[in-house]
């Protein structure tokens, strides 16, 4: 081209590829209230401790069981109500006890035992299952596949149409990945590179 301008086939590959998740994470709350805090405290390390113990027993290791988040709050009592005088609401409200909580995250890595480690904590006082996630524990592995099958679907797009315009291709001027996730039944991920 004496211009110097670059001819161009401007194409977009697609790919999709879909994973099953290899890892789930539970998220329980262990929580006491006491009017004593170290009572509170002392239960909730002591439920902490047995919790442990039993998700150990079902082959979760030590290093996938860790405390996310661990508070302690006073539990106050509201005197204020329709009767009494007006200054007593600006005194301050009476501290009736202290609720203790724990955060515990759970990395469960046999997910045939999901169910197993859920029956082993739910269903006992002061523990509740917060939340349970299925997710990759490589994420990029898969989606560096992706990526590369969707590049495959580029390149081969690129050079039908240059067969069919009689030009060959000689390299490539831009790439742009836009990539997406989506979770349906597991995880499926696609990407594009045009």
């Amino acid at each position: 081209n004496a211009s110097g301008d670059v001819n161009t086939i401007s194409v977009t590959g697609q790919a999709q590829g879909e994973v099953s998740p290899d890892v789930a994470y539970l998220s329980l709350f262990i929580s006491s209230e006491n009017e004593d805090p170290e009572k509170a405290k002392k239960e909730v390390d002591d439920i902490t401790t047995v919790t442990y113990g039993e998700l150990e027993k079902l082959g979760i290791t030590e290093e996938n069981i860790e405390t996310t988040d661990y508070n302690t709050h006073e539990i106050r009592n509201p005197h204020y109500f329709p009767g009494f005088d007006e200054e007593q609401k600006e005194l301050p409200e009476p501290i009736v006890g202290y609720r203790v909580s724990n955060t515990v995250k759970v990395t469960i890595e046999d997910l045939d035992s999901v169910g197993k480690v859920i029956d082993a904590v739910s269903g006992k006082s002061n523990i509740s299952v917060h939340n349970l996630n299925f997710d990759l524990k490589d994420k990029n592995k898969a989606k560096e596949e992706v990526i590369e099958s969707a590049i495959e679907n580029a390149k081969e797009q690129s050079e039908t149409i240059a067969k069919w315009l009689g030009v060959e291709v000689v390299g490539v001027h831009k790439v742009e990945v836009r990539d997406s996730v989506s979770t349906f039944r597991g995880m499926a991920m696609s990407a594009e590179a045009g």
